[in-house]
């Protein structure tokens, strides 16, 4: 009798062990299926953040403006323009590097006798350009914070002051003022209507329907990249 009592609690000692053991293993399962679906869960979530993160900067390339993109009424990843007979090129971040192919920043119209190099600009503190040599004379730029807002200049006794009426992104409306030979100037005043515009916004032919003249412009830009949409 005391044999069978003892085969019986080694039964039950077995028993409890493989139940033990079992239980063990199915939660070790539960864990590690947890633990997969918790890694899976962050791998998904940053992938949704990245690409909303890449939508939100390339939304933000797309509507970017510096003083020299305004200067030039423009916005976005903007690289070449080409535009009565000048070929204005931009940084990608926005910077005019060059124009007809020359640093404008640096000597003085017409130094190099060939007649290519028109412009030589300066800028102010904040970096915004302000002024402009230009043929025997020069051009004064007045901003108001980051929008443009006044032209004066005289260049071969002739004289100007434009007064400029611009829209939210510096995209010049309106234009009044005085212009003529120096001394003898008349007012002027001339209303442009955009005609057409790019996928960024930025007008590619205005006029002024009543005055002209006609203004048209081709705009090319740099592509937007993953890698580069934080830049």
């Amino acid at each position: 009798m005391k044999h069978v009592f003892n085969i019986a609690i080694c039964v039950w000692a077995a028993f409890s062990v493989a139940s033990c053991n079992s239980s063990q293993t199915e939660n070790n399962e539960t864990s590690q299926d947890s633990a997969t679906n918790a890694d899976t869960t962050r791998v998904v979530d940053s992938v949704a953040i990245r690409e909303a993160q890449w939508r939100a900067d390339s939304l933000a390339m797309c509507q970017r403006q510096t003083y020299d993109l305004t200067f030039f009424e423009l916005r976005g990843p903007v690289r070449k323009v080409k535009r009565n007979g000048f070929t204005y090129e931009f940084s990608r971040d926005g910077e005019l590097t060059k124009v007809n192919g020359k640093d404008p920043f640096k000597g003085t119209p017409y130094d190099d006798g060939t007649f290519t190099n028109k412009v030589c600009y300066h800028r102010d503190k904040e970096g915004r350009i302000v002024n402009e040599e230009v043929w025997e004379g020069t051009v004064d730029y007045t901003w108001n914070g980051d929008r443009l807002i006044e032209e004066s200049g005289t260049s071969e006794g002739f004289s100007w002051n434009y007064k400029y009426s611009v829209d939210s992104i510096g995209s010049i409306l309106a234009i009044k003022g005085v212009e003529g030979e120096t001394g003898e100037e008349s007012p002027i005043s001339y209303n442009y209507t955009p005609d057409k515009f790019d996928s960024y916004g930025n007008w590619t032919v205005k006029a002024d329907k009543k005055r002209g003249p006609t203004f048209q412009r081709t705009i090319t830009y740099y592509p937007i990249k993953r890698e580069q949409s934080k830049k």
